[in-house]
């Protein structure tokens, strides 16, 4: 048999919430670094809390295929910041550059940090005096001193931590087209449920919560915890891609 040539696959769990980045808050600001791709060439691109364009940081190599946002983590270390978009190599934060084979210090950080996504279905979480149970897939129920004090229905499941803010609980959901959620946790009252499709990660700063909104366009949506409003939006290029083709070898024999 002749092989003429062959080609490695790259597939995005669709079952999981869709996953195109990362989020990093550092003294009080929060980027966010994603990856598209463009041709034969994948791009890091970043934008910050203030900005209104995202900006390219790395262009890979023609046929380099970078791998998926889902493998990606941040790590700081005594010096510098990295994105490390897996456990060989990754981009430091300040310089811009670009590294294939980083330190055995950074491997070992990604490794400790890595986690495959989570889906929060069994687990209680205690936030304060209030204790959040589930109730079949979508339900929560809040207790407090062994008293029921609400339940809610949501849409779709738990992939993202119960986070309380004052007297706010918010979280995100994925699988079944996801939203992202903020709960008044004395009543249940939803202030908030924003059709994301999907949310694995968001980050907060204050009363701000930052998250990415993947619907017919990609955007990356800032929402007031205080009232569940949001106050600001920024649309991203199209970001949106389940499956990569690029060569591996063009050997013939």
């Amino acid at each position: 048999m002749n092989v003429l040539w062959n080609k490695k696959i790259e597939l995005e769990n669709l079952w999981l919430p869709s996953n195109f980045g990362v989020f990093f808050k550092r003294d009080e600001r929060v980027a966010y670094y994603f990856r598209r791709s463009f041709g034969q060439t994948d791009g890091v691109f970043s934008i910050l809390d203030n900005e209104t364009e995202p900006k390219m940081l790395y262009s890979s190599a023609q046929d380099e295929m970078l791998p998926l946002p889902g493998n990606w983590e941040i790590v700081e270390t005594l010096q510098d910041p990295y994105l490390l978009v897996s456990e060989e190599c990754g981009l430091n934060l300040k310089s811009n550059v670009f590294s294939h084979k980083i330190s055995e210090q950074l491997q070992m950080a990604y490794r400790q940090q890595h986690r495959p996504a989570k889906y929060y279905v069994d687990e209680p979480k205690r936030l304060g005096e209030f204790t959040i149970h589930h109730k079949g897939n979508w339900g929560y129920v809040c207790m407090k001193e062994n008293a029921k004090l609400w339940e809610f229905t949501g849409r779709a499941y738990l992939y993202t931590e119960m986070v309380r803010w004052k007297d706010r609980l918010f979280f995100g959901t994925g699988g079944d087209g996801g939203y992202f959620y903020v709960l008044d946790i004395n009543n249940g009252v939803p202030l908030a449920s924003i059709k994301t499709g999907g949310t694995g990660s968001f980050v907060y700063v204050d009363n701000v919560c930052y998250v990415l909104k993947n619907e017919k366009k990609a955007k990356l949506l800032s929402v007031d915890l205080s009232d569940g409003k949001i106050i600001g939006e920024c649309e991203l290029p199209r970001i949106r891609w389940y499956c990569r083709v690029c060569p591996v070898s063009e050997t013939q024999y």
